[in-house]
């Protein structure tokens, strides 16, 4: 509800305007990468964290006949989270400063190193991805049958993978 917008994130700026090599497209599909943004959904009223967490909440909620739409992803407290000010809202520190009022300590509320899934991400496209991108390569597919994926530059990708960096 409260969290950085893209739009006022310097890093999601920085990784929309990188230019990421893909070496397993052909050249239609890379033609049609700077059309990427064009024509999709517009994003939720409420931001992605605040979806998961009504995901997990609702149903009980629902049974007990309580908010049929989630408190969070109601517009007006949307509306008033994005107004408050960015250094509120920059690494939740607006819930930082709450979870203070508590006592917890300075470690739990601001942590020297802060948690990242990037690392159990990885793992899990490797352990999973992997084997899809072999069968990919073994048995074939639509997407290099139509011209999108290069199977050598896709063979490349997945060698580099399992070899690591």
């Amino acid at each position: 509800m409260i969290a950085v917008g893209s739009a006022e994130s310097a890093q999601a700026a920085l990784d929309k305007t990188e230019n990421f090599d893909l070496p397993w497209l052909c050249p239609v599909a890379r033609a049609a990468l700077p059309y990427d943004d064009d024509q999709i959904a517009p994003p939720a009223m409420g931001g992605g964290i605040t979806l998961l967490a009504a995901e997990c909440v609702a149903p009980p909620l629902l049974r007990a006949d309580l908010w049929r739409v989630h408190p969070f992803a109601e517009a007006p407290l949307v509306t008033l989270g994005d107004q408050l000010p960015f250094h509120w809202r920059e690494l939740k520190q607006l819930q930082r400063c709450h979870l203070a009022t508590f006592g917890l300590s300075e470690d739990a509320c601001n942590p020297k190193v802060r948690e990242s899934f990037a690392e159990l991400v990885e793992q899990s496209l490797l352990v999973n991805g992997l084997p899809l991108l072999r069968c990919i390569l073994d048995q074939g597919s639509p997407l290099i049958e139509a011209g999108l994926l290069d199977p050598d530059g896709l063979k490349a990708a997945v060698t580099d993978m399992q070899t690591g960096p």
